[in-house]
């Protein structure tokens, strides 16, 4: 119990702004599945899923769930969280149309492994480029049929700990696009695979865009690539599906999109996941 509010197995009584948290003690990819049911016909919540990371700070933007003609409202994702993350669900009562709601009902909330297929962070390799995942810049060329070629990085950053070219960097769960950072991932077999793609800007002005790609083994484009950004934040947070034919591989080429802005500084936190979808 909290100021009127109660929580119990299954149930909440969500009087204010309810919230329940769980911290994960190492990375790992999570499909999270949220779903309240009210109490009665005039049962209203709203369902927030939070991610902070374990410096307090948001680590994806909030995802809202409300359905304002039903008592029932459900919410599914698949985020990749790091070490120190918590996971909050925020459980609010909405009332709706003057009706004063009672904001009870059962809530369930299922948190399980994404079954990763791979994890830029956690598949970081320094010294090996030649695996799964490749590592370096991309010379991009606008257009009517937008291409790009990917130049693989060869020079370690100052510290040791990652790559650098022509003013990119990329070292674990970290990226620079003071030019366009590419990041690829082949296919082994014939696979789709769904990217959760989160940047968080190391300043309030930062902001990055990403463009997604995808080559042939010989080192054709397929289609153009997409393009999408996030105007409004210095968090990107993305989920898409790629087909991939074995030997294929899709680029994540990322570059400042907010250029014009001296303190924008053009870096951040990276996490990029991939989970298989099933047929």
């Amino acid at each position: 119990l909290i100021d009127g509010m109660e929580i119990k197995s299954g149930w909440v009584n969500a009087a204010g702004t309810l919230a329940i948290g769980y911290k994960v003690e190492q990375d790992i990819a999570a499909d999270i599945s949220l779903a309240f049911s009210g109490f009665d016909e005039n049962s209203r919540a709203s369902i927030r899923l939070v991610v902070m990371g374990g410096n307090g700070a948001l680590r994806i933007p909030v995802q809202f769930g409300y359905d304002g003609n039903s008592n029932e409202v459900s919410l599914e994702r698949t985020v990749s969280l790091k070490a120190g993350d918590t996971i909050y669900i925020i459980v609010n009562r909405e009332n709706v149309d003057g009706v004063q709601t009672n904001g009870m009902g059962e809530l369930s909330i299922a948190l399980e492994p994404a079954g990763a297929v791979a994890d830029f962070g956690g598949d970081f390799s320094l010294e090996n480029q030649d695996g799964a995942w490749s590592y370096g810049k991309a010379e991009y060329f606008w257009g009517d049929s937008e291409d790009f070629t990917f130049v693989k990085a060869s020079d370690k950053n100052s510290d040791g700990d990652g790559w650098a070219a022509d003013g990119v960097e990329i070292k674990k769960d970290f990226i620079s696009f003071g030019g366009m950072a590419a990041i690829g991932y082949t296919a082994k077999i014939d696979v789709t695979l769904r990217a959760t793609v989160t940047v968080c800007g190391s300043t309030a002005d930062t902001r990055a865009d990403l463009r997604v790609g995808i080559k042939g083994v010989d080192g054709t484009t397929k289609g153009k690539p997409s393009f999408i950004n996030n105007p409004d934040g210095n968090i990107l947070y993305v989920t898409v599906n790629i087909t991939l034919k074995a030997g294929e591989t899709v680029y994540f080429l990322f570059s400042n999109g907010a250029s014009e802005n001296s303190d924008a500084i053009p870096n951040g936190n990276l996490y990029i996941t991939l989970t298989e979808v099933q047929a």
